[in-house]
Order: structure tokens, then sequence, then C-alpha cells
């Protein structure tokens, strides 16, 4: 089976080896072959019973997983592997991080009052003109992207370094959650669903979903890497980045270029491109193509949950929960907080997912680096 579906099975056959040897040889077997039918089968009914199946399965593999262990009695060993291992410390920190977006949101909001309007007379004085507004008025975006990546940064360090490195992980943390950050943004600021219409939006959101978790991905290969070059290579990208997107569009309206086959296809090129240059970074750092793996799994895992995310979400809350609400509202506290409450839920799972892909990583990388010693 080839496509999304081939990746999950061969995901999952990975995941079987968290199991003890004794029922692998047994069931594994079984369970692959029963676990590729049932795949195949939603992959038939459609995308949203696709996502579904592979979110009903990430939730209950490990409940099955954690009750084998307990019977076999191998429960704090499967504790101290490392695929599992990081795996809980990915789920932790990525748990703890994601509500931080909420952070970032109302900063953005409280903010834009009281800081905007100072920028732009400061802006305009100085220039006396007003081309480059937006990148001011995008400020307080920035900055609370920057400060929630700063948080997001220090708990990787807690969790995965040690103290001779907690510098380089708090700056890739930052850099990258930052990038992750503006992905989104920089696909909303445009209003390119009135341009592009339905389809062509969805197609779009799928392609800065994919470069977001690769971006996530990015931050824990950097991180670890020993290359002072990738983290300065991050560092220039979260510059060149945001400022070359925004330059980039502004170009294609110049150009006229918003009818929907052509302007689609300039923004894929811009996703492409941008996604290459984070492949080719991850491939420079320390590992080589065995990064790529990693940053696989991210491109692959965020679209994924978030979609799922979606899916459940319309159907827990109320359409009228679901509309925005802006500070000073009625409700806008608890729709925070729902929020929060999501993405830790959301971030639990990703970093778990991303986590345990790191584990099998550096499992798999410790005897080649000790028969080279």
């Amino acid at each position: 089976m080839t496509g999304l579906p081939g990746l999950i099975i061969r995901t999952y056959s990975l995941l079987l080896r968290l199991y003890p040897s004794s029922f692998r040889n047994e069931f594994e077997e079984q369970m692959l072959l029963d676990f590729s039918d049932m795949a195949a089968d939603a992959g038939k009914k459609g995308r949203f019973a696709f996502v579904f199946f592979c979110l009903r399965e990430l939730v209950d593999f490990p409940f099955n997983l954690l009750s084998v262990h307990l019977r076999e009695g191998n429960m704090f060993k499967v504790l101290r592997s490392q695929p599992v291992n990081y795996g809980l410390r990915g789920a932790i920190g990525f748990g703890a991080a994601f509500p931080t977006s909420v952070i970032g949101f109302v900063f953005m909001n409280l903010a834009n009052e009281s800081m905007l309007a100072p920028l732009q007379v400061l802006y305009y004085d100085l220039f006396h003109t007003l081309p480059l507004y937006e990148i001011v008025a995008w400020f307080p975006s920035a900055l609370g992207f920057l400060l929630t990546g700063l948080l997001v940064g220090c708990l990787l360090a807690v969790l995965f370094a040690d103290r001779s490195n907690y510098r380089r992980y708090i700056l890739a943390g930052m850099l990258g959650w930052f990038l992750h950050r503006v992905t989104s943004d920089l696909l909303n600021s445009h209003q390119w669903r009135f341009f592009l219409g339905t389809t062509h939006s969805t197609y779009l959101n799928i392609a800065a979903l994919i470069l977001s978790g690769a971006f996530l991905g990015l931050i824990l290969v950097v991180s670890r890497s020993e290359r002072r070059e990738s983290l300065r290579l991050l560092a220039v990208g979260a510059i060149a980045y945001p400022l070359t997107a925004y330059l980039y569009a502004k170009l294609l309206f110049k150009l006229s270029i918003v009818d929907t086959p052509r302007l689609f296809i300039a923004l894929m090129i811009l996703m492409a491109v941008t996604i290459a240059s984070v492949l080719v970074l991850a491939g420079k750092s320390d590992g080589g193509r065995k990064n790529l793996w990693l940053v696989a799994v991210g491109a692959v895992g965020y679209p994924l949950l978030a979609y799922a995310g979606a899916f459940l979400a319309a159907r827990i809350y109320s359409p009228a929960f679901l509309t925005p609400i802006y500070p000073g509202g009625v409700g806008f506290w608890p729709m925070v907080l729902a929020i929060a409450l999501s993405q830790a839920v959301y971030g639990v799972l990703f970093g778990l997912l991303l986590g345990i892909a790191w584990g099998f990583q550096n499992k798999n990388s410790v005897p080649q680096v000790a028969a080279g010693t």
C-alpha cells in the first residue's frame, strides 16, 4: 500500500516493536494484517473516516500496550526503554508547549491596541510612507510567537538536554516554534480563501500544516546537532522565511496573479521550496539523512492530528462556541480555556508520536556510534 495509508501502516509496524518479544512472535503478523485491512477499509470510506480511524487507534494503542506489558511483568523495563521514555518526555513537553499558543493569542489581542498605534506613528515619522506597514502591524503577533517559543525551548531543554546544551535547545525551540506559528499566521493574513475558493484553500492549508509539522520536527534535529551551522541557518530562516513570504505575496498582487489556478500554483511553489529547505537543513545536521525521518513524522503527524481534532471539535462544541470571540466579549475566557485544554491534549498526542520516533532514531544510531569508536 502506498501514500499516506502505507506510511501509517509502516509506522504501526514499527510501533509493534514496543510489545514484548514473546507477544510479537505470536501475534505481530496477525495484528499487522488486521490493521492493514482496517486502514484500507477506512481509506475507502473517505478522508474523515480514515482520520477518525487513525485517531482511534492512536488512543487505543497505548492502553493495549500497557495491558500487555502488565501481563508480561515488563512495565518498568518498557518505561525505561528509549522510545517510550522519549515519547513520554515529548508528550510532557509538547503537551505543555501547545497551550502556550493561547498565551500568544491573548497577548496579540491585548497588545494590538496599546502597542500597535505608537508603532504606526513611529514608523510613519521615520519613513513618511506606508509600504511595509503590514510588517509593523504584525509585530505584536511576532513578539508573542517569540515569547511562547522561549517557553517551548526551556521546556525541551529541561526534558531532553543536559546543562551544557540548554542554550542550544532553548534557541532552537524558540526559533523553530516561531517558524511553526508564522506559517499559520502568514496563511491567514492575506485571506487566500477569498481568492482560491474552498477546495484549493483546503489543499493550501494541508501544505501549511505539513510545513508547520516539519518545523516542529526540525526543532529536535537542530537541538541535538553539534554543528553550529544548523542553528545559524535556523536563525537565518526565522528572519528570511516570513520576510520572503510577505514580499512574495506582495509581488503576486502587484503582478495581478489573483486568479485561482495561477495563484494556487504560485503559493504551492512557495510551500514546496520552504519544505525542501527544511529537509536540506535537517540533512546537513548531525545524523544526515536519518533526520529526514524525524521531520517526516512531524510533517505527517501534525496535519493528521489537526484534522482529527477539528473533526472532533465540530461534534463536541456548538457552532456558536466555535465562532471567534474577541477580548471583552462574553465567553472570551471560557473559549480561551477550552482552546488551551484542547491544545494540551493535541500536544500530548503529537509529542508522544514525535518523541517515540526520536527515541527509535537514537536507539538505532547507538550501535553505529559504538562501532565507530
